[in-house]
């Protein structure tokens, strides 16, 4: 197959990738404007699923949208790419190529109407009141251009070589990234009401930590549903100070960061600059619910993004640069940075640590046998290395907790309670 011949169908799959999303978006809208989701509902889609399967609402009507429109949509794409003519398909296609560079910016900074960020600057430095609104469109407007025209240069032949492209890649990540986890997580205590997003979520995670930071301990004064990660920052705000500006602007950086250390893996990973490019996009909007903007509930749910995110996202960006040259000092990075998630948060920092303790034992398992294919494991590392970075990795976990442990006890001058309740 030509180089050009697989670029028309990549770019084609890009465009049916775009419709069918706004498609999704527009029936789901339509769906909860005229049909507003109930619990009682299950009974008619799931009668004999009752007992062992309750899914929420919200996601019980998004995945039956899904599944009908995807095989629909699949069908009906193919059908008309195949019976209209070279000459007509040409148009629809380019078309389409102005559509749905449009679509993706609309979708990404939708966010920037309601952001605190942006209306604090322009309100504060740069316009009255009154002229408030017409900095805001501008500014959305700049963004927006700016998003088209990163998209067809990312989807058209210029001549551009292979790293340009993942320049331009690069470029609308970060910008993107930046822009709209701004706009979503950066607010003030201004933005924060009674409502369900700062009662559940934020006064969830915020309240730890600010006990924390006026001199209490956890384990002792009281629990953290989410972990320890209380512990870690409270020595940096009682540095700078604690406001709901300052942890939600900790929490953007923190996000940004495992954004960019997994599009860092993907670009590694995957040659096709388009493919990068789409999964760059996918990122994005997954990770930041950006489209709930659209929906009209924005809801920045720190607890998943970053607290439960981060991690994660730096453990995959570290194996990656493990993996590239294995090294005992970069496996020790991994069982320290694997441990101290562990006290971050225990739902996701336990199953790095158990990830790569797995990598090693199947990875020695694989030095033992004699297979062809496994030869190469023999030329990177001995046995006495994989049975060293697997102990080390142990030990490490056994030290960090218990030099955290006792650091907790020494603060507070009490023993800690692992089952305290309040």
């Amino acid at each position: 197959m030509s180089n050009i011949k697989a670029s028309e169908i990549k770019h084609d799959l890009f465009i049916a990738n775009i419709l069918l999303v706004g498609l999704i978006i527009v029936l789901t809208l339509i769906t909860y404007h005229f049909f507003p989701a109930r619990l009682e509902s299950l009974d008619v889609l799931l009668p004999q699923f009752l007992d062992g399967v309750q899914p929420k609402p919200v996601e019980r009507t998004i995945f039956f949208i899904c599944a009908v429109t995807l095989p629909l949509f699949s069908l009906g794409y193919v059908t008309l790419h195949q019976t209209k003519p070279c000459s007509q398909h040409n148009k629809s296609v380019n078309a389409l190529n102005a559509i749905a560079p449009l679509f993706l910016g609309i979708l990404f900074f939708s966010s920037l109407f309601r952001s605190d960020w942006i209306q604090f600057i322009f309100n504060g430095f740069l316009s009255s009141n009154n002229h408030k609104s017409v900095w805001i469109l501008g500014f959305f407007s700049i963004s927006l251009i700016l998003s088209i025209l990163l998209c067809r240069v990312n989807f058209k032949q210029h001549g551009l070589s292979n790293s340009h492209y993942q320049n331009i890649n690069w470029i609308f990540f970060i910008c993107a990234s930046v822009l709209i986890v701004f706009a979503w997580r950066v607010t003030s205590i201004y933005s924060a009401d009674h409502s369900f997003r700062s009662v559940h979520h934020l006064d969830a995670v915020l309240y730890s930590l600010s006990q924390v930071v006026q001199g209490k301990t956890i384990l002792v004064d009281l629990p953290s549903q989410y972990g320890l990660f209380p512990e870690l920052l409270a020595p940096f705000f009682k540095i700078i100070g604690l406001s709901v500006f300052k942890f939600s602007l900790l929490m953007a950086m923190l996000q940004i960061t495992a954004l960019i250390a997994l599009f860092y893996v993907l670009t590694r990973l995957i040659k096709s600059q388009t493919i990068i490019f789409l999964g760059g996009i996918t990122l994005i909007v997954l990770t930041t619910e950006n489209v709930f903007y659209l929906a009209g509930f924005p809801d920045p749910y720190y607890q998943y993004w970053p607290i439960r995110f981060f991690f994660p996202a730096i453990s995959a960006s570290l194996f990656y640069w493990f993996c590239k040259n294995k090294s005992i000092k970069k496996s020790l990075v991994i069982s320290l940075v694997s441990s101290v998630a562990i006290l971050w948060n225990l739902d996701t920092g336990i199953f790095i640590f158990i990830s790569y303790g797995a990598y090693l034992c199947v990875s020695y398992l694989f030095y033992l046998m004699s297979y062809p294919s496994y030869n190469k494991f023999k030329l990177e590392w001995n046995k006495k290395d994989f049975l060293a970075a697997l102990a080390a990795h142990i030990l490490i976990l056994i030290i960090t907790i218990f030099l955290f442990g006792l650091f907790l006890r020494i603060s507070s001058g009490q023993p800690l309670n692992y089952t305290h309740r309040h």
